[in-house]
C-alpha cells in the first residue's frame, strides 16, 4: 500500500525547516517527553548518515532511497535536506499523515510504503538507487533471500547501507534487552537468558544469529553479487587516532571487522 505520490524533494528544504516540520508531525501524535526526545534523535542520526553517504556516494540530489523499517521517519526527513528522495517503508503507520502535511508546508514530500520490510520488498526491479537497512537484518528470517531482493530492486551501481548491533560493542548493555553480557551469547541462549531468567521483554522477533563480526553479512552479500565492506564512520575519532599507531592497518582491520559501524554494499554497474 503506497501512501501519497512520488515527487522529488526540493533542494530548498533546510535542516532547520525540515527538523521543525518533523517535530510538528511528531507532536501531533502526543508522544511522551522521552518518546519525543528519542524520535527527534533519529533526525539527528539521519543528518550524520546523509553526510556519510555524501562521502561514500557523492551528491544525493534526486537519489531514490528506501528506508526499510523507517519507524517515525526521522532519517528520511534528514535525507531530504541533502536533496534525496526518501521512501519510508514500515509495516505500521507511525503517524505519517500529519508528518507529510507538515513537510508539504515547506515544499517537500515524504513517500510512504506500508509493507513488511523483512519480506519481499514492494518495489519493481532496479527502481531504487539506495536502500537503508538500519538495525533490520537481525529481524530478517532469511538473510540470503533478503540480500537477493536488495540486489533485485537496486539499480546498477546502487548501494545498501546496513547496520546491526555487533556483540562486542554492546557487551555492557544488550541493545534489545538492556541487560549486561547477554549480547555476547548465541541468539537462542540469549533469548532464553534475557526472557526466561532475567524477565526482560523485547517486542519484536529476533531471528538468525548473534553478530560477532562483519564476516557473516559480508560473505552472504558477496554471494548475492555485491561488493561489500565493513567500515567505521568517516568521522570516527578512534579511527583517526589509530592512523598514528604502529601497525595501524592491523588495528583498523580488526576494528572494522569486530566493531564496525556499518556495512556498505554496492551493486556493480
Amino acid at each position: 500500500m503506497i501512501v501519497g505520490t512520488t515527487r522529488p524533494a526540493r533542494a530548498g528544504a533546510t535542516v532547520a525547516s525540515a527538523r521543525t516540520a518533523y517535530e510538528e508531525g511528531l507532536r501531533a501524535q502526543s508522544p511522551l517527553p522521552g518518546q519525543l526526545e528519542w524520535r527527534l534523535s533519529r533526525f539527528d542520526r539521519g543528518l550524520a548518515l546523509a553526510s556519510e553517504l555524501e562521502v561514500l556516494w557523492g551528491d544525493l540530489h534526486g537519489v531514490r532511497v528506501a528506508d526499510l523499517g523507517a519507524a517515525h521517519g526521522g532519517d528520511c526527513c534528514a535525507l531530504m535536506t541533502a536533496g534525496a528522495r526518501p521512501i519510508a517503508v514500515d509495516y505500521r503507520n507511525h503517524g505519517y499523515g500529519p508528518m507529510r502535511e507538515s513537510l508539504r508546508d515547506i515544499g517537500v514530500s515524504l513517500d510512504v510504503v506500508l509493507a513488511d520490510a523483512t519480506s519481499t520488498l514492494p518495489f519493481a526491479d532496479e527502481t531504487l538507487n539506495g536502500v537503508l537497512a538500519l538495525n533490520l537484518i537481525e529481524h530478517v528470517p532469511n538473510r540470503a533471500a533478503f540480500l537477493r531482493d536488495l540486489w533485485r530492486v537496486l539499480t546498477p551501481g546502487g548501494f545498501a547501507f546496513v547496520t546491526t548491533p555487533v556483540a562486542w560493542k554492546h557487551a555492557l548493555k544488550d541493545p534489545f534487552y538492556g541487560s549486561p553480557l547477554t549480547a555476547l551469547l548465541p541468539m537462542p541462549l540469549r533469548r532464553t537468558v534475557a526472557e526466561k531468567v532475567l524477565g526482560r521483554v523485547y517486542p519484536f522477533t529476533l531471528r538468525g544469529k548473534t553478530c560477532y563480526s562483519s564476516r557473516g553479512i559480508v560473505t552472504a552479500a558477496v554471494r548475492a553479487g555485491f561488493g561489500a565492506e565493513a567500515r567505521k564512520h568517516t568521522a570516527s575519532p578512534l579511527m583517526r587516532r589509530i592512523r598514528h599507531w604502529p601497525m595501524h592497518h592491523v588495528w583498523s582491520t580488526l576494528l572494522e571487522r569486530y566493531g564496525f559501524d556499518f556495512i556498505l554494499l554496492r551493486k556493480p554497474h
